[in-house]
């Protein structure tokens, strides 16, 4: 990780040892949440980047951080995020079901359709 200069890295089924991610060095902000075995991880070896790890959306096998300078600047970024995402969903007729729901990427980079 330290060699490539990645700033993030997501990690699926993190090598684990009595249910504590294992392997990455301890540098390294580590984020994951639940009691059983975790399944997913994001690891922030940048330490000039501030997440904030989101408990109440991530349990063992989902995991979601937000960046920014401040707690209340990342709850409020998350805020707004979640809004538009809510008025696209009811534009465009979509509804979003937790218990089919497996992944969800939002990013800020605009990905060009083929026509």
């Amino acid at each position: 990780m330290d060699e490539d200069g990645t700033d993030v890295v997501c990690v699926q089924e993190p090598y684990v040892i009595h249910n504590k991610i294992a392997g990455i060095p301890r540098k390294h902000k580590i984020c994951a949440t639940g009691e059983g075995r975790h399944r997913a991880a994001i690891v922030v070896t940048n330490n000039q980047i501030d997440s904030l790890l989101l408990r109440q959306l991530s349990d063992e096998g989902t995991v979601l951080i937000i960046r920014g300078e401040s707690v209340r600047e990342a709850e409020n970024f998350a805020n707004v995020e979640m809004s538009k995402i809510n008025a696209w969903s009811k534009r465009n007729k979509v509804g979003f079901n937790e218990a089919k729901s497996k992944t969800m990427l939002i990013s800020r980079r605009k990905r060009k359709e083929a026509k």
